[in-house]
C-alpha cells in the first residue's frame, strides 16, 4: 500500500510535466497535418463511420433504433470509450520503449511517460464524449445525471489502462516481440 501512495505522490508531484508533455506530444503529432488537430475529431469520426457502414447498415440491415436510440448515437457510446481504453493501452504500453534514450539520459520518473500517454487519450476522449453528450442531451436520448457515471468510467479505466500498461511497459522492454501484443488490445 505504501508503494501506491508513492506512486500517487510521485505522479501528483511531477502533474506540470506530465501536462506539459501531453500537450507537447499533441501538438507534435498533427504539426506536419493540414488539419492538424482537428484528426483528434476526424480519425474516430471516420471510424464510426466505417463501423456504421459495416455493422448499421451491412449486418443489421434497417432494424431502426436500438431501445429507442438511433443506432449511431448508441454506436458511438461504446465505440469512444473503447477507443479510449484501446489507445491509451497501446500508447502507454509503448510510452517508455519509444523514449528509451530519453529515459536512460535524464532522471525522472518513467511513470510521467505512461501518464503522458494516459492524458493523451483523455483529451480526445473527452472530446468525442462532448460531442456524444451535446447530441444526446439535445434530443433527450438520456438524463443529464447519467453522465456522472462518466467521471467513474474515467478513474477506473484509467486505473486499469495504468496497470496494464505497467506490466506491458516492463515487459517490452525485456521482450522486444510483447510490442506486438500490446497492438492486440
Amino acid at each position: 500500500m505504501l508503494k501506491i501512495i508513492e506512486f500517487f505522490k510521485e505522479q501528483w508531484h511531477h502533474r506540470h510535466l506530465i501536462w506539459k508533455l501531453s500537450i507537447y506530444n499533441i501538438k507534435s503529432q498533427y504539426a506536419n497535418h493540414y488539419l492538424g488537430a482537428f484528426w483528434n475529431i476526424l480519425q474516430p469520426l471516420l471510424q464510426v463511420l466505417i463501423y456504421f457502414i459495416v455493422f448499421g447498415l451491412g449486418l443489421r440491415g434497417d432494424r431502426g433504433d436500438v431501445e429507442g436510440i438511433p443506432f449511431l448515437v448508441y454506436l458511438i457510446s461504446g465505440l469512444f470509450p473503447w477507443l479510449y481504453i484501446q489507445q491509451g493501452i497501446n500508447g502507454a504500453s509503448n510510452a517508455i520503449q519509444s523514449q528509451l534514450s530519453l529515459v536512460t539520459k535524464m532522471k525522472f520518473p518513467a511513470s510521467v511517460l505512461l501518464s503522458t500517454a494516459i492524458l493523451n487519450g483523455l483529451f480526445n476522449l473527452l472530446l468525442v464524449t462532448t460531442i456524444v453528450m451535446a447530441i444526446s442531451l439535445w434530443n433527450g436520448y438520456s438524463e443529464p445525471v447519467h453522465y456522472l457515471a462518466l467521471l467513474y468510467f474515467i478513474f477506473a479505466s484509467s486505473a486499469i489502462i495504468f496497470g496494464i500498461s505497467l506490466i506491458m511497459s516492463s515487459l517490452i522492454i525485456i521482450i522486444r516481440d510483447m510490442k506486438n501484443t500490446a497492438k492486440c488490445y
